[in-house]
This record gives structure tokens, C-alpha cells and sequence, in this order.
């Protein structure tokens, strides 16, 4: 029997797992919330999975304002990992495309700081892109990642978050959790321009829940008001963020706004995109791999940069519990070249 892998992807609102016997698992946590949970949380996630000989981390999760420190936010996240398991087993996936022991990232937090993107990258260039050259566009509740690969290679120089902004790589907009006054300055509302109310009225999860992109999720309470994400619910949202409310604000205007603020989320995320295709041959894509539990809207750009045939939708090839905790798999893929286990 092949001995198993477990990997771990420590973001700030969710906790990814995925396994070498093929379970993966996605839970819902705050961690900027309840930093102090983080070994309980990620104890109970892992009772549910096989039991490992070998354990790998990536994380994002050291960003989160909790902390003082990206360095206290990497140092908390292992101390809670090495709590759990042996740190024998433990490895930690670094942004220079390596494992390393805990030893080693205490000593340099900095590698280990929001790493998982280039775990995805690496492994897909491995997989999808061996003699081509294309993107990756990942799209999670909260970023979007855009990594240039070709010929087996991710196309990347940025080491850290500011790093990858710099270069439209990461663009801070997901398909839920992302306020909606980040994204839209005003609407056409009622034949009118209207400034939007700057406040944590709504999310762009409102503005997909509404369109019918995402499924309702009613035991979702990380909305912006913490009742249900549904469609329903999302009305009301979108109405505050115009100073009205339900009684004032029609479906049909619900589903206008929520058309108007997708069109505007889709010029930002196409920007980043021709960005970093310019790192590529020619500057333009041959195919794109699209991810991430928001893959619906990265299709929606991958459509306008390459045929239809051209888009390999992860979700096809792994599923969707698999493609939504997409980095936790790579890390494991990863591991099982990389590591002697």
C-alpha cells in the first residue's frame, strides 16, 4: 500500500483538504476571527481524512490582520500544524518551489508565505502545458490568481503578495466575499447614475446568487448583514447598498444591478488577464485552464481570449470537491514527485 499523503491549504476564510486515497473536503472558517481555533479546526478536518505518513501545508492565512506580522501569521499556523502532527511528517510548501521542515520556515517565515499559488501553477504547467503555453485563472470566494505557464514551467518572478498584485497575478476579488463597493462606484438605476453607499451592504456573492451563478447556500452566514446566501436574501443586500430596502427594490431591478456589477468584475479580471498573458510567447494564451470555485466566471473570460475548445475546466478532470480545494491537490501531486515518503 502507497503511504498517504495529506494536504493542507490554510486560507484566512476557508480550510482545504485533500488526501492521496482522493477525498478532499472544503470548510468554511474565519480564521481572522477565532485565530485560537485554528488547531481545532484543522484537528476535526483531519479526523475525516485518511490517516497520513506525511502531511503538507501551504497557507495565505498569515495575512489575515489578526496578526501583528506576516511572520507571527506563519509562526501561529505552524505552532498550531505541530501541535497536531509529529513535526517529523510535516512539510511546508515554499514559494521558491520547494518542501521544507518546520525548522526551516521558522527560522525563514517568509517562504511559506502565501505559497499556494504557485503549488497550483506549478503542478498544472506540469500537467496541462507540457508543450504549450497558456494561463491558469483560478477564482476562489475571495482572489483571483492569473499565472503565465509554458513549456512544463510556470512564467513567475514574484515572491510575495505585493509582488503578484504588481504584476496582475493576484487581484483581490472572488466570487463572494469581496465587497461590492470595492468593485462598482454607481449604477444605472431607474434611467439615473447613482453613486453606490460605500458600506458593507453586499457582496459580490449577492451579485451571482442573484444572476443564479452560484447555487443558494443557506447555511452560508458570511454575508454581509449574516443571514442566508440565496437569491432572496440577496435582494435586500443589493437594495442597501442603493439606500433602499425589498418593499423598494423590484426583482427585476435586483437582477439589472447584479448584471451591471458582473459586467464591471469582468472588465477588471480581463485587464489582469492581457497583463499577464504578455509574459507569454507571443503574448497571447494557446490554451487556459480555468479553477476555483468561482470557474464559472473564469470560463465566462478564458471564452473571450481563446475558443471554447481551447479551456480546460478543471472541474471536468477532477471534480468538484477536488477542483474547489484545487491547491490542496496540487500540493499533494506535488509531494508525491517531490518527497520520499
Amino acid at each position: 500500500m502507497n503511504p498517504i499523503i495529506l494536504g493542507l491549504d490554510i486560507g484566512g476564510a476557508n480550510l482545504k483538504a485533500y488526501d492521496s486515497t482522493g477525498r478532499a473536503e472544503v470548510v468554511p472558517f474565519e480564521l481572522f476571527r477565532n485565530p485560537d481555533h485554528l488547531a481545532d479546526e484543522v484537528r476535526g478536518l483531519a479526523a475525516r481524512m485518511a490517516t497520513p505518513s506525511a502531511v503538507v501545508v501551504t497557507m495565505t492565512a498569515e495575512l489575515c490582520d489578526c496578526f501583528e506580522s506576516l511572520r507571527e501569521g506563519v509562526l501561529r499556523i505552524v505552532s498550531s500544524l505541530e501541535s497536531i502532527y509529529q513535526p517529523g511528517i510535516l512539510r511546508i510548501w515554499g514559494v521558491d518551489g520547494a518542501f521544507h521542515t518546520t525548522t526551516t520556515i521558522r527560522n525563514e517565515p517568509a517562504l511559506a508565505a502565501a505559497s499556494n499559488w504557485k503549488a497550483l501553477g506549478d503542478c498544472m504547467a506540469a500537467e496541462h502545458f507540457a508543450d504549450s503555453s497558456g494561463l491558469v485563472i483560478d477564482i476562489g470566494s475571495t482572489t483571483t490568481d492569473i499565472l503565465a505557464v509554458s513549456n512544463g514551467k510556470l512564467i513567475s518572478d514574484s515572491r510575495t503578495d505585493l509582488d503578484r498584485l504588481q504584476s496582475s497575478e493576484l487581484v483581490y476579488l472572488g466570487t463572494l466575499r469581496t465587497p461590492l463597493c470595492a468593485v462598482v462606484d454607481e449604477f444605472k438605476f431607474r434611467g439615473r447614475k447613482t453613486p453606490v453607499m460605500r458600506e458593507l451592504f453586499a457582496t459580490v456573492g449577492d451579485v451571482y446568487w442573484t444572476l443564479g451563478e452560484l447555487v443558494d447556500a443557506p447555511e452560508y452566514l458570511g454575508t454581509a448583514n449574516g443571514r442566508p446566501g440565496t437569491r432572496g436574501e440577496s435582494r435586500n443586500r443589493l437594495a442597501r447598498m442603493l439606500g433602499l430596502d425589498f418593499e423598494h427594490f423590484t426583482e427585476a431591478e435586483a437582477t439589472d444591478l447584479a448584471a451591471q456589477a458582473d459586467k464591471q468584475i469582468v472588465r477588471i479580471l480581463e485587464k489582469a488577464v492581457a497583463t499577464v498573458s504578455g509574459k507569454l510567447p507571443g503574448s497571447k494564451p494557446e490554451r487556459i485552464v480555468v479553477s476555483g470555485s468561482g470557474a464559472f466566471l473564469a470560463r465566462k473570460i478564458a471564452e473571450k481570449v481563446v475558443p471554447a475548445d481551447r479551456i480546460i475546466d478543471l472541474e471536468s478532470i477532477w471534480g468538484p470537491e477536488k477542483t474547489s480545494a484545487a491547491c490542496a491537490v496540487a500540493i499533494v501531486r506535488l509531494a508525491a514527485e517531490k518527497l520520499k515518503v
